[in-house]
């Protein structure tokens, strides 16, 4: 229990790019990023991985559900600085050409602050999604399986493009062109 009488942590909101203190419910205070930022020891944990790591290039945080691939921002409209808003574009419609899910910028759910995602887009200039899984709220265990089917391509892609990602979709993509123009 916080100070503030409120339960729980949301540890997605408990990252220092764009954190805020907030609150979900007009009514009565419901505040859930944290007293500050990486204020939760998991949060921490990852912040302090990610420096051993030294550069991280590429990050998927999975959750559920929703069916739609989320690229930065969350926290407001503005689309990220150009290249990088292309080269997400890109690597989004190709992440997703077999499960079929949306490509989104976060902010078009709800604005939320402190995120993940955003962290790692703007701190470290990391290839940066959301995988927000299946149609349902609650996955039950005999929708697990088509889940993870439908998404098997995407991990398998998301994982290869781990190194240099904005260049091997630049490479990616000039392919997919000049094959598309010998076919025509």
């Amino acid at each position: 229990v916080q100070y503030d009488g409120q339960i729980g942590v949301d540890l997605n909101r408990n990252f220092s790019f764009q954190w805020r203190a907030f609150s979900y419910s007009r009514r009565k205070p419901f505040n859930l990023p944290g007293t500050h930022p990486f204020s939760e020891p998991e949060t921490a944990a990852l912040r302090r991985l990610v420096s051993k790591i030294g550069k991280l290039t590429a990050l998927l945080d999975i959750h559920q559900s929703g069916s739609v691939l989320l690229m930065p921002y969350a926290h407001k409209w503005r689309r990220m600085p150009s290249p990088y808003s292309r080269w997400h574009k890109r690597i989004g419609k190709y992440l997703t050409e077999a499960n079929r899910y949306r490509v989104w910028r976060a902010r078009r759910l709800y604005p939320h602050y402190g995120t993940l995602g955003d962290w790692a887009f703007a701190r470290h200039k990391a290839v940066s999604f959301v995988l927000e899984l299946g149609r349902t709220r609650y996955l039950h265990r005999h929708a697990m399986k088509q889940v993870y089917q439908e998404n098997q391509l995407l991990l398998e892609r998301f994982t290869d493009l781990v190194v240099q990602p904005f260049a091997r979709i630049d490479r990616l993509w000039k392919k997919r062109r000049s094959r598309r123009a010998t076919h025509q």
